[in-house]
């Protein structure tokens, strides 16, 4: 099968790999759309370390080709999303229902073979059906959507809240058009003006850039109030100051962004004025919720998808995401 080899940090090549050979309970995916992740470029950047040659990509939408033995309710020619990160079932975290913190989790594309490849091998259980009428290209963002619904089961959003985005990128567009829906006053930030432009194109009202003239704009835009609500998708130092700076006393700071391996916090400020500070990082049972919610149309993920190319051209689809000359870019199998 042709595939995208990850050689080291920015070389990809495609090439020819054997087929995944099927096992007891596995399922063999002929991948139809797969889309490019912010993980995805910390590792072509050499920000994450693996094992190479590796095959990244893990957001894919494809066809059952093959069915393993023992793998039951599933069928050849079934259309399926990948939910790509597996629990070892056996650890006190998977046991008690954290299987997104086992320690022990194999990762599509991270430390396993993933989905930037014609066909991938997966668990039956990781496996979820898509609804007829839902094409590729929607069901490819079930896995993004569900990082963020399992975030915002840390913060209780009530109607009318205010609540701030940091960060313009797919997930930050998701979170902002997600808390939109739930009749939040929703505002988002991000520093890029081609990407501001983006995000007002995706129906997002209230789109920021990151000056000291846009952050007092933000607290008029919230009647004069702080946020109740901040979710950090970029993960720096700067943008958990910005959060800082943003949150009202008593409000909660949700940091899902993984920019960073250290920041600063200021401590009194966050014992003195009651400041939650809370991390989440990607799901346990979300694909359910993500894949009704996608279906009715409550938010419009396809038009977060502003490019995409063949998986020949794949290195051109890495490049347009580093420069983050769009949304959400999408790789053709």
């Amino acid at each position: 099968m042709r595939a995208a080899l990850f050689r080291g940090p920015g070389s990809i090549e495609i090439g020819d790999v054997p087929t995944p050979k099927v096992g007891p309970g596995e399922i063999l995916v002929e991948v139809k759309v797969a889309g490019i992740c912010g993980s995805d470029l910390d590792i072509y950047r050499g920000k994450k370390a693996v094992k190479t040659p590796l095959i990244m990509g893990h957001e894919a939408a494809g066809i059952v080709s093959k069915v393993g033995d023992g793998a039951r309710g599933i069928e050849v020619g079934d259309r399926v999303v990948i939910e790509p990160n597996f629990g070892c079932g056996d650890c006190a975290y998977c046991r008690t229902g954290h299987s997104n913190i086992c320690p022990s989790k194999v990762s599509l594309g991270v430390n396993a073979d993933g989905a930037f490849a014609e066909f991938v091998k997966v668990p039956r259980n990781y496996l979820w059906k898509v609804p007829e009428k839902m094409s590729f290209d929607e069901a490819v963002f079930i896995e993004p959507l569900s990082v963020v619904l399992h975030a915002m089961r840390f913060v209780n959003i009530l109607p009318s809240d205010n609540a701030l985005t940091i960060g313009g990128g797919p997930i930050g567009a998701l979170a902002a058009l997600m808390l939109q829906s739930m009749n939040a006053n929703v505002a988002i930030q991000e520093a890029s003006p081609l990407r501001a432009s983006l995000l007002r194109g995706i129906g997002l009202e209230r789109v920021l850039g990151t000056s000291p003239r846009e952050t007092e704009d933000l607290i008029k835009f919230f009647d004069g109030e702080k946020a109740d609500v901040v979710i950090d998708t970029v993960g720096t130092g700067a943008s958990l100051l910005q959060a800082l700076k943003s949150i009202r006393p008593g409000g909660k700071i949700l940091a899902i962004g993984l920019g960073d391996a250290e920041a600063k916090v200021d401590l009194q400020q966050i014992v003195r004025q009651e400041i939650r500070l809370m991390g989440s990082i990607i799901y346990v049972d979300n694909f359910r919720e993500a894949i009704k919610i996608i279906d009715k149309g409550i938010i419009p993920v396809k038009r977060l998808i502003t490019h995409r190319f063949p998986l020949t051209k794949i290195q051109e689809g890495f490049m347009v995401s580093l420069k983050q000359e769009g949304l959400k870019v999408l790789i053709d199998l």
